[in-house]
């Protein structure tokens, strides 16, 4: 007993360095500064009016706003710390697996990166899953969490709206419909009420998602419905492969071997727990028809959360496989997923660690050194430029965004990257020739797109700063503009 506490302890904490470490260094991507910036600017009302523009549930936004009303952006990987905590320490203490197997999934690329650092809502998923599981064991014991659980779940991102509902489907036949006579008054009314509290949950994020739907200029990211169904899956299959492994195998055979885990999900399902086999493929055919249709586009966290699924399947099939004395064939699968990745984990870790992804820290660095406050920054892409403003939150500058003709920070999608209106640097150049404030142009883009882009106000802009870009495509330039 003793051995499995200092295990436990050990791995505990090695996990939760790592991730301070690797957190340390991560830079503020786009979509991750907008939400805190939303987070931080608005208040609870409007926040949620701000969501028919975002698409998504508030519940996210209200989490980090009791962070960013007061503190600064790199506060905010106290909340992933803290999430990814209690994740590991479940995994460690509750999962049905032996400790071998426990330091393989927490030392999963999924666990250790691309939940823990990145400051998404998604990290939220699998924490919502292992509470579940646990209740799986007893679910009679929790006719109101459960409906809780479910809610928090729900609302974490779209993408698990229909294994949400499957999950908590399940679980009021199993605990009202089936046992509405042997269970006592109390227990009904809590089991209403966690339904209330369920079906209230999924009531939210269909209606953000709807209204993001009719208010969002980009509802799907820019993506339209793909032609060729078949083919996005074949994609996506491939980009599960190369964010969780990453080994160079023909393509072919990743789909093959996909198909084969398929199958003996559905024959593990028959053996154990069918109930279990229908859950996950009506969340993993929900999954994809979000994933496929509506977004389009495979955002890593997004991928990985197949390996979440599976993850879960595994966890509440396990006691019956350990039951029935059956070989948990999906396990096998976990660990060897799991040991094939630890190459890739290690690498982009390193990477990140490593390499300035956006540069948004260096950006906001040298502003901070060598402009003066009170000065104005005109920009044309602000949903990119707001990664560098997030970590400038405590220092008085402005940003101006000349394609909107306001002052801004943070995006608005009903107005943002409207291609309809043309990015007229000039005229914003012309709006402050005349003040008596610093105003310079920040832009992010290609080499090409900057040599292209700005022909009629070259001869206004002065280039004072610029990022190598050994990362991404795109550098961040910074101009001062000569009056």
């Amino acid at each position: 007993m003793k051995k499995n506490k200092f295990f436990i302890f050990t791995i505990f904490i090695i996990y939760i360095l790592i991730i301070l470490v690797t957190s340390y260094y991560h830079e503020s991507w786009e979509d991750e500064s907008q939400a805190w910036l939303i987070a931080r600017d608005l208040n609870f009302i409007e926040i949620i009016n701000q969501m028919k523009y975002e698409g998504h549930s508030f519940l996210w936004y209200y989490i980090l706003a009791i962070f960013a009303k007061g503190l600064p952006y790199e506060f905010s990987q106290i909340i992933m710390i803290v999430i990814a905590g209690i994740t590991g320490f479940l995994i460690l203490t509750k999962s049905p697996y032996n400790n071998f197997v426990k330091a393989l999934i927490l030392f999963n690329a999924v666990f250790l990166y691309y939940m823990p650092v990145f400051l998404r809502p998604y990290s939220i998923i699998p924490l919502m899953l292992i509470c579940i599981s646990i209740m799986n064991e007893n679910p009679e014991k929790y006719p109101f969490l459960y409906g809780l659980a479910i809610a928090i779940l729900a609302n974490s991102h779209i993408i698990v709206l229909g294994l949400a509902f499957i999950i908590y489907f399940k679980f009021f036949m199993e605990q009202f419909v089936d046992k509405y006579e042997r269970n006592s008054k109390k227990q009904n009314i809590k089991l209403i009420i966690g339904t209330f509290i369920a079906i209230l949950g999924m009531v939210v994020v269909i209606g953000c998602a709807i209204a993001g739907f009719f208010n969002s200029i980009a509802p799907t990211h820019g993506t339209d419905i793909p032609k060729e169904v078949l083919e996005r899956i074949f994609s996506l299959a491939l980009n599960l492969h190369s964010t969780l492994i990453n080994i160079n195998i023909p393509n072919l055979l990743i789909i093959i071997i996909d198909i084969i885990i398929l199958v003996l999900i559905f024959f593990q399902s028959i053996k154990t727990d069918k109930k279990q086999g229908i859950v996950f493929f009506i969340g993993l055919a929900f999954y994809l028809f979000v994933q496929l249709l509506v977004f389009g586009i495979f955002a890593n966290q997004r991928t990985v959360l197949l390996f979440i699924l599976l993850l879960y399947f595994s966890w509440n099939t396990k006691r019956f496989s350990i039951e029935k004395n059956k070989i948990d064939i999906i396990e096998v699968v976990i660990i060897i997923i799991c040991v094939l990745s630890i190459p890739h984990t290690i690498r982009i870790i390193s990477d990140e660690i490593k390499y300035p992804y956006t540069d948004s820290k260096n950006v906001a660095e040298y502003i901070k050194e060598n402009i003066e406050e009170g000065s104005i920054f005109i920009t044309i892409n602000w949903d990119t430029i707001s990664s560098a403003e997030v970590y400038l939150s405590n220092m008085d500058y402005k940003f101006y965004d000349a394609q909107n003709d306001s002052y801004v920070t943070f995006a608005v999608w009903d107005k943002f990257l409207d291609k309809t209106k043309e990015m007229d640097l000039e005229n914003a150049i012309n709006k402050f020739k005349d003040s008596n404030q610093k105003v310079y142009f920040l832009n992010l883009a290609s080499d090409t797109e900057e040599l292209n882009s700005f022909k009629k106000s070259k001869d206004k802009l002065k280039l004072i700063y610029y990022t190598k870009g050994e990362c991404l495509s795109r550098k961040a330039y910074l101009y001062e503009i000569i009056k």
